[in-house]
């Protein structure tokens, strides 16, 4: 098979498997897929593109060829906001993220396969003569607030070497020099750090993420936590145990040899391959995927681009209901208040679109951040009466913001994760951002922050958002014990040691208070419910100052 691969890795795994193979590495930007294979008369008959971390590639024409085409996306957990749109271009997505299979089929990409990153073979030094008891390397920074937590622990609590900027082969030396790696995640993800240390032989100590136990057998080949205590229990059990230590980093590194390498991942690419039907969008479906993927990545601020080309590919499509969506979030995103306005009095004039959950939310929540409560109503009453729901009185804008939300929550749509949202720029397009707008109409609503909360609690890394939320909440009720609970819980996962266990010694001391030891039994049980290891419960249970070892 002749094979194009934009930003590919696997190209000599590929050749090794007897296939023709071009590599095009474009530059950052919107490139014409057909202009960059002209110069070398290449006609594929499969192109793969890699998704590029940092600088964006984004393929124009895709539509155009003749052939098989699979985007491997590599950051699902936080690009599928625009990757939902962009995956529509090719027959197929890949993920390295096992458990965002069915996510991303859910967003309407109609084939989805797994295809987890990959390790190397490297050589094993045997941890008698590494240099480093523990070490971490990874990107550390303002807008990973959680990851600076996980970091500060480990230099304070085991002296751990943690390097932020290391160039790539720098940071494999060490893996390679290193006993045992603790490994942090973004949002649960399966990052690329668990293959590259494992490969190496060390010992991996991974958050417990969805779709790991496919990968590696937790308790064998690598060791997993869900919180800071559980973090530091495993970390002092494993360092005091070098042999044991040892026998399962070459486990890991075994499992890397006999499944996660470049051969092993080509090979599975081949097998999807050949049962795929040609899926891509075609014609003005394209152009509204490519469009709205242009205008994803400009309110994400994930790529430099002209507003104008984007404004004209949607006004040429206003007639789809996702452009007349997308035209919204355009004009709301520049500040475009006229514009804006007007559109919106053109689709209730028509009665455009009546109906349509996306475009009657956005322009209900739209008309109510230009102060058009009037018009925001309207757009609430047409939409009940075009799908056949009796009128429900709605008693302020937060209220209808609190609706909108409830209904988005309803089609699975509650976060766009990796879009950070800002009620000034964003025009709302998830139950997230619709009760974020509803808590900026209504600030001192307690149960917009409960409803917040609530939607949170069932995703990884938004811990700080939740302790934000969850510490406003208990300022008014400070004898909620299970409230207390969960705020230690919250402070527990964003590696806040030493906060996590105070605010679990206050809740436990709200539940005596409340019904004596009944209350305390209550409380118990909540925590054990959540703590299956029993890490928080014998830390909990230590006298102060000391050291709880299990194991």
């Amino acid at each position: 098979m002749r094979i194009c691969l934009i930003n590919g890795q696997l190209g000599s795994s590929l050749r090794d498997l007897g296939h023709e193979v071009l590599e095009i590495l474009p530059a950052p930007g919107v490139t014409d897929v057909r202009a960059a294979l002209e110069p070398s008369g290449f006609r594929p008959d499969l192109l793969v593109q890699t998704e590029v971390l940092g600088a964006r590639v984004i393929l124009a024409g895709l539509e155009h060829l003749d052939c098989l085409k699979v985007f491997w996306s590599i950051d699902s957990h936080l690009n599928a906001f625009w990757h939902a749109h962009y995956g529509r271009l090719f027959d197929a997505v890949a993920t390295t993220q096992p458990d965002w299979v069915s996510r991303l089929g859910d967003l309407g990409l109609p084939q989805v396969f797994a295809l987890p990153w990959f390790g190397s073979v490297a050589p094993f030094k045997p941890f008698a003569s590494r240099g480093h008891d523990m070490s971490f390397c990874g990107r550390i920074g303002p807008s990973r607030p959680l990851r600076r937590q996980f970091a500060d622990f480990l230099r304070q609590r085991f002296a751990a070497r943690v390097e932020e900027n290391l160039p790539y082969e720098q940071m494999l030396a060490l893996f390679g020099d290193t006993r045992i790696v603790p490994n942090e995640s973004i949002a649960g993800e399966i990052n690329f750090r668990l293959f590259e240390a494992a490969s190496h032989g060390s010992l991996v100590l991974n958050p417990r993420s969805a779709g790991l136990e496919e990968l590696f057998e937790p308790g064998r080949e690598v060791e997993t936590y869900a919180n800071v205590l559980e973090l530091d229990d495993r970390l002092r059990h494993w360092l005091a145990r070098p042999a044991e230590m040892e026998r399962m980093g070459l486990q890991a590194r075994e499992r890397v040899l006999a499944c996660h390498l470049p051969a092993h991942r080509a090979r599975k690419l081949m097998r999807h391959v050949e049962g795929l039907g040609r899926t891509a969008a075609q014609g003005r479906t394209a152009a509204l995927m490519f469009h709205l993927t242009l205008l994803d990545l400009l309110e994400a601020e994930r790529l430099d681009l002209s507003a104008q080309a984007v404004a004209e590919g949607l006004l040429a499509l206003r007639d789809m209901p996702e452009a007349a969506v997308g035209l919204m979030r355009l004009h709301f995103y520049f500040g475009d208040k006229p514009g804006l306005l007007s559109l919106l009095e053109g689709i209730l004039a028509g009665e455009r679109f009546a109906g349509d959950h996306d475009v009657d939310a956005s322009a209900s929540l739209a008309a109510l951040a230009l102060d058009r409560w009037d018009m925001a109503r309207l757009f609430w009453h047409r939409h009940r009466r075009a799908t056949g729901q009796p009128p429900a009185l709605l008693e302020d804008p937060a209220g209808l913001a609190r609706s909108w939300a409830a209904a988005w929550a309803r089609t699975g749509r509650e976060i766009r994760l990796g879009m950070v949202y800002d009620s000034s720029r964003h025009a709302p397009q998830s139950a997230f951002e619709a009760l974020m707008l509803a808590h900026t109409l209504a600030p001192k609503d307690l149960g917009l922050v409960r409803a917040v909360d609530s939607l949170l609690s069932g995703y990884s890394g938004v811990e700080e958002a939740r302790l934000a939320l969850l510490s406003e909440l208990s300022l008014h009720d400070r004898n909620n014990w299970r409230l207390g609970l969960r705020l230690g819980l919250v402070n527990l996962r964003a590696f806040r040691f030493q906060e996590g266990l105070e605010e679990l010694q206050v809740a436990r001391e709200c539940a005596r208070q409340s019904a004596g030891d009944a209350g305390v039994a209550r409380f118990l049980a909540a925590l054990s419910r959540e703590d299956p290891t029993g890490a928080v419960q014998a830390a909990l249970a230590a006298p102060p100052g000391t050291t709880v070892l299990n194991g």
